[in-house]
């Protein structure tokens, strides 16, 4: 396609050769005496796209070319449209009215069309410069504001693992993960797992999402990230993280999303995996505590008991030799058979006192253990 030139000349002869000129030269020439009716707007629609050029007479038919320029610098559409006034008015209030309408140059007629010819190859490699430069400008300017945005986002992970390393509570740790991700400019919500079974949920929006908290049940099992629509599901041990709102339609931003959520949640993950380590260890302390008092009060209860046995088994001995004692008397028995029979029951109690001693001393073993036993918990909790 040629490049376009927009040629304002009233003068029907010269206008004629200028453009007959011009498109030997490849170029598509617009040629006005003045300006349409419909002013600019009638202007940017027979244009269709700005032109590299514009070459401008200062006195036209019904119009000022000064006026005209003055309308384009001030359009977006002609704004960096360089305007080249020919023209035979050549004083210097002239020169100065295209300089402060802003024009890019002023040349006096007559212009002959070997210069009209260098300076349109000249004007037109200015602009196809200009626009490379502003292209690169542009592009280098949204590199520097992702690196400044990538910088901000990750100075913000690595303050926020600094800042969970004290967390102690799932609660809290879900609440400040949600505000965090917030800072992405998305919209999310977490579900983690306590080591009784139950769901700690906390979502950005504070609602309680009864629908959404069977998703993290049923996708808890599909991969470390799972992705649907325009959401994003992140599952980690102990966690998951819901992304409701993921920028599908930025390649480049979704991908550098992804990774920043990544990163950002494998430091969540050690601390997750930490709370649940204190959390299971005061589960184990309790249960210790309560074995130990369970154990202490049973070796108090074995002491207790031992001693009431120990003396009611000693007084059944000696009521029981009391009474036979009384018993024998009455059965006339020879010295003889007397002696037998205190022999025999002096030798059963002596067994009996023995059994009951052996026992005895067995419980004072398995009371010793159980002591030594408790001791050894209590140091460990201590610790």
């Amino acid at each position: 396609m040629h490049e376009k030139i927009i040629y304002f000349e009233d003068d029907i002869a010269l206008s004629r050769v200028v453009v007959e000129f011009l498109e030997i030269e490849k170029y598509e020439v617009l040629h006005f005496t003045t300006m349409p009716r419909g002013g600019l707007e009638e202007m940017i629609d027979l244009v269709k796209v700005p032109p590299f050029v514009v070459l401008m007479d200062v006195r036209l038919d019904s119009d000022n070319g000064f006026d005209i320029c003055h309308l384009f610098k001030r359009h977006t559409f002609f704004a960096d449209v360089p305007v080249v006034f020919m023209s035979g008015l050549i004083g210097e209030d002239d020169i100065l009215l295209a300089y402060e309408a802003g024009a890019y140059d002023y040349l006096p007629k007559p212009v002959t069309l070997k210069t009209l010819s260098a300076k349109c190859k000249l004007i037109r490699k200015f602009t196809h410069d200009t626009a490379d430069l502003k292209s690169q400008v542009s592009t280098i300017e949204s590199v520097a504001m992702d690196a400044m945005a990538t910088s901000s986002e990750l100075g913000g992970i690595l303050r926020f693992h600094e800042k969970i390393a004290d967390v102690n509570q799932l609660q809290t740790l879900a609440e400040a993960l949600v505000k965090q991700l917030a800072t992405f400019g998305v919209s999310v919500s977490v579900m983690f797992s306590s080591i009784d079974e139950q769901m700690v949920y906390h979502s950005d929006d504070g609602q309680m999402h009864e629908l959404e908290k069977q998703v993290f049940e049923m996708l808890k099992n599909q991969g470390r990230i799972y992705s649907w629509s325009n959401r994003t599901l992140f599952n980690y041990e102990g966690f998951s993280v819901l992304v409701r709102s993921m920028p599908i339609e930025d390649e480049d931003r979704l991908g550098t999303l992804k990774d920043k959520i990544c990163l950002l949640l494998n430091g969540v993950e050690g601390r997750v995996r930490g709370i649940i380590n204190e959390l299971q260890l005061q589960n184990s302390e309790g249960n210790i505590r309560i074995i130990g008092k369970t154990i202490g009060k049973l070796v108090l209860d074995m002491q207790t008991s031992n001693l009431v046995l120990s003396e009611q088994f000693e007084k059944v001995i000696n009521d029981l030799e009391v009474d036979f004692n009384e018993e024998i008397a009455n059965l006339n028995l020879l010295q003889s058979e007397e002696g037998i029979l205190m022999g025999l029951i002096k030798s059963a109690s002596g067994n009996a006192g023995n059994i009951f001693e052996q026992a005895r001393i067995k419980e004072q073993n398995y009371t010793k253990v159980m002591i030594e036993l408790l001791t050894r918990m209590n140091k460990n909790v201590s610790n």
